[in-house]
């Protein structure tokens, strides 16, 4: 009985604590910017009709903040036709497997292929989780003319290399940092 009364006072204690810091979780489109943010992180983003293009990142712990150059769509496919129906939905998520967080889903259609970019916004976690989902069909050859794309082992050439195309290639998210020679560790959940 002591044991059981104690999980189950823990198991409050947790939910409570969820139920607080998720309202730490918020996604907020003000005029043509939409800014997802947490109690750690805030990343703002230009709307640009749903073709979203980072501006800004803040570290809210440090109060560091570093401003993007902004110029493109961070999520970009070579396309002739601009995106439509663009629509920003969100909401919690408080049950499941995965932990409770908010999920902001901005959806546009490109001609006959539909875009869903997915960010996960969890409590006080320094980073904002993004999933990009493609349904549909292109309308336009994604192939690039240039063959010579490097594998991981050639880290080193892999831009000079792409940026020499002569074609466009799509691009699934984009980080244009107006400083050079960063150094970013990817993780995969």
């Amino acid at each position: 009985m002591k044991l059981s009364m104690s999980v189950t006072i823990l198991m409050l204690s947790i939910y409570t604590s969820y139920g607080q810091n998720l309202e730490s979780c918020k996604a907020v489109l003000l005029n043509d910017t939409l800014t997802l943010e947490n109690s750690m992180i805030s990343r703002k983003f230009l709307w640009n009709d749903g073709n979203l293009i980072s501006i800004k990142f803040t570290n809210k712990q440090t109060g560091e903040a570093w401003t993007l150059k902004g110029g493109t769509p961070d999520t970009y496919f070579v396309q002739p036709e601009k995106g439509t129906n663009s629509h920003l939905e969100t909401f919690f998520v408080t049950e499941g497997l995965s932990e409770p967080h908010l999920r902001v889903n901005i959806i546009n259609k490109v001609g006959d292929l539909e875009i869903k970019r997915e960010f996960k916004i969890y409590p006080d976690c320094p980073a904002i989780a993004f999933t990009l989902y493609l349904k549909g069909s292109a309308s336009s050859n994604w192939k690039a003319e240039n063959n010579n794309i490097p594998d991981n082992r050639q880290h080193k050439l892999a831009d000079r290399r792409v940026q020499n195309m002569n074609k466009e290639v799509p691009t699934l998210d984009r980080l244009a940092f107006i400083s050079r020679h960063w150094m970013f560790r990817s993780v995969e959940l």
